[in-house]
């Protein structure tokens, strides 16, 4: 696939040379991106794809310390209104 430059990054800044690049959109990848920009640190994110994947029946569980993860990062109050805690695997 072909990188493109994003339309935005951390702060705005174009100079790739002063940007942490960030390869790929997956969880890892904006997790990342919402980490550097809380800390004002310059970023680009490079995604191959070029649109969103929108599969049906795909799920995601998360144990308690990716939920820790996600206060860290801001991100746990809001995900929690629509997501039910994962208490124990059968």
């Amino acid at each position: 696939g072909q990188s493109r430059a994003p339309e935005t990054d951390g702060e705005g800044a174009r100079d790739w040379k002063k940007a942490i690049v960030i390869s790929g959109g997956g969880m890892a990848g904006l997790a990342t991106a919402v980490a550097f920009k809380s800390y004002k640190i310059p970023f680009v994110l490079v995604e191959r794809a070029q649109s969103l994947r929108d599969d049906e029946g795909t799920a995601i569980a998360l144990w308690n310390n990716a939920w820790v993860a996600l206060d860290a990062l801001g991100a746990g109050d809001k995900l929690r209104e629509n997501h039910l805690p994962l208490e124990k695997v059968e």
